[in-house]
């Protein structure tokens, strides 16, 4: 399939160190509080996080949260792989699809433990018809990189969906 993994609907914005979402789904599930910051379940079973004062909504768990990593326990996914960063081995993507001429690249909704550089910006380059690795052709991309190790592992396009190339897939 060429979809992104799972809740290819939800809607993000720019802010923070990851993807954002904006507003609460309907039938979301209350979770943990921590300071300004509490965290939530949406409907797909993800975790995200809410800053009650500033109106912020993140799929990044936000520096300093104390939670319990429920994200990590949603339900059970089918995904074509689990990807890690080539250098520390962190967790980057528990969700994701590998692309279907270049089966060494993913693309993703839902990420962990990657930082995106929104100030800076990469143009795509223009390729021959039916040779593109991305499904639309936007005007710039984001660098992403491992939180941990700051290892840039994959880029985020205009659309919010994560593209890794540089990553270690394992059966998902």
């Amino acid at each position: 399939g060429a979809g992104a993994g799972a809740g290819a609907g939800a809607g993000t914005g720019a802010g923070g160190n990851g993807e954002e979402k904006k507003g609460k789904p309907a039938g979301e599930k209350a979770g943990k509080s921590t300071g300004e910051w509490k965290a939530y379940v949406a409907p797909s079973g993800h975790e995200y996080y809410h800053n009650q004062r500033t109106g912020e909504t993140t799929w990044v768990k936000p520096e300093g949260f104390e939670g319990d990593n429920a994200a990590l326990v949603g339900p059970r996914l089918q995904s074509d792989a689990i990807l890690s960063c080539p250098c520390c081995f962190a967790i980057v993507c528990l969700d994701c699809q590998q692309h279907q001429r270049y089966h060494w690249q993913f693309r993703a909704v839902f990420v962990q433990n990657c930082e995106v550089l929104r100030g800076e910006t990469l143009q795509a380059q223009p390729l021959p018809p039916g040779l593109s690795t991305l499904e639309s052709d936007p005007d710039t991309l984001a660098p992403v990189r491992c939180k941990t190790c700051r290892a840039e592992i994959a880029v985020m396009d205009s659309d919010e969906v994560f593209h890794f190339f540089d990553v270690i897939p394992s059966n998902g």
